[in-house]
C-alpha cells in the first residue's frame, strides 16, 4: 500500500512539473493543439493506457471522446463529466459571491451617481442583473448538481437567497439606499430556488402543498427583496395535476390562518393570483376526470 501511494505522488509530481514547463513555453492555443494532437496520435494499446492512467470516470469519458466519430461534419456534444460539471458549478458560485461582495463596496460598479452635483445612489436593479446572469448558469447545471449528488449535503437554495437578501449592500452607507425592485429576486433566480428545492422535495418525499408552503414562508420572510410573480405561478402551474390538486387542497385547508389569510386577503398578491388560477385549471380536470369515469362504467 505504501508503494503503491509513493508511486502515485511520484507520477502526480512528474505530472505538475511537465505541465508547469509546457505552461511556461507554450500559449494557451498551442497547449491545446498539443493536447489534441497527442491524443489523435495514440494508438489502441496506449489510450488504454492513459485510460487507465486517468482513472475510470475522466480515462473512460476520453475514450469516449476520442473514438466517436462526428456524423455529417456535426461537432461532437458530449455530456460533461462530473469533474466539469463540479468546476462549472463552484465558477458560478464564485461570480454569485463577487457580484453580492461587490454590492457592498462603496467605490463598487454598483454605486452610481449621474452627476458630480447629485448624491450617488445603489444601483440594485444593476445587482438584480447580474444575478439573473449567474442564476441562468446555475439553473442548468441543477439536474446534474441535485440527482447525482454533486453539492454538499447541507446545500439549500432557500437558505442561499435569505442570506443574499442579508447580504446585499452590506456595508453602504444607510443613507444610500437602492430603489428596490418589487420582484427583485428576477426569473432566473426564483426560477432556480423553485426548482432546486422542487428537487429536494421530491427526494425527501416531501408533500407538493407542504413545499409550496415553505416557498411562500420563505416569500414573506424576504424584507428588502421579493420573488419573481409569473415565475411561480408558471411552475406551480405546470406541476402534474395530482401534485397540483395537492397544493390547491392544502391551500383550502389553510385559507383561514396564519401565512395563506394574509396572502389571499390581498387580492393582487402573487400566491392570490396563483391560488385563482388553480381554482380555475381544477373545474376543467374534474369534468376530464368524471367523463372518462363515465366512459369506463360504459364499456364495462
Amino acid at each position: 500500500m505504501k508503494r503503491d501511494d509513493a508511486n502515485r505522488t511520484s507520477t502526480k509530481k512528474k505530472e505538475s512539473t511537465l505541465l508547469a514547463a509546457l505552461s511556461a513555453a507554450l500559449s494557451d492555443d498551442e497547449l491545446q493543439r498539443t493536447l489534441v494532437a497527442a491524443l489523435l496520435a495514440l494508438d489502441h494499446a496506449g489510450m488504454v493506457r492513459l485510460a487507465r492512467r486517468l482513472g475510470t470516470e475522466t480515462g473512460g469519458l476520453v475514450r469516449r471522446i476520442v473514438s466517436t466519430k462526428p456524423a455529417d461534419g456535426r461537432r461532437m456534444k458530449p455530456a460533461a463529466g462530473t469533474a466539469k460539471i463540479r468546476q462549472e458549478w463552484e465558477s458560478a458560485w464564485a461570480a454569485w459571491e463577487d457580484c453580492v461582495a461587490e454590492s457592498g463596496d462603496e467605490d463598487g460598479k454598483y454605486v452610481l451617481q449621474d452627476h458630480e452635483w447629485e448624491a450617488p445612489y445603489f444601483d440594485t436593479a444593476a445587482v438584480a442583473n447580474d444575478l439573473e446572469r449567474v442564476a441562468a448558469r446555475i439553473r442548468r447545471l441543477l439536474p446534474r448538481v441535485i440527482d447525482e449528488r454533486l453539492c454538499k449535503p447541507t446545500f439549500r437554495f432557500a437558505e442561499v437567497l435569505r442570506e443574499t437578501a442579508d447580504a446585499i449592500g452590506g456595508g453602504l452607507p444607510k443613507w444610500m439606499d437602492g430603489s428596490w425592485e418589487p420582484a427583485w429576486f428576477g426569473r432566473e433566480v426564483t426560477g432556480c430556488l423553485l426548482e432546486a428545492e422542487w428537487r429536494m422535495a421530491q427526494r425527501a418525499g416531501t408533500d407538493a402543498f407542504e413545499y409550496v408552503d415553505a416557498i411562500l414562508a420563505l416569500d414573506q420572510s424576504l424584507d428588502n427583496a421579493g420573488l419573481d410573480d409569473q415565475a411561480i405561478v408558471a411552475f406551480v402551474l405546470d406541476l402534474p395535476a395530482a401534485e397540483r390538486r395537492a397544493i390547491l387542497a392544502g391551500i383550502d385547508r389553510s385559507r383561514q390562518s396564519g401565512l395563506w389569510e394574509r396572502v389571499l386577503g390581498t387580492t393582487n398578491s402573487r400566491w392570490s393570483r396563483m391560488a385563482r388560477k388553480l381554482e380555475r385549471r381544477r373545474g376543467p380536470e374534474r369534468q376530464r376526470r368524471k367523463t372518462a369515469s363515465a366512459s369506463a362504467r360504459d364499456r364495462r
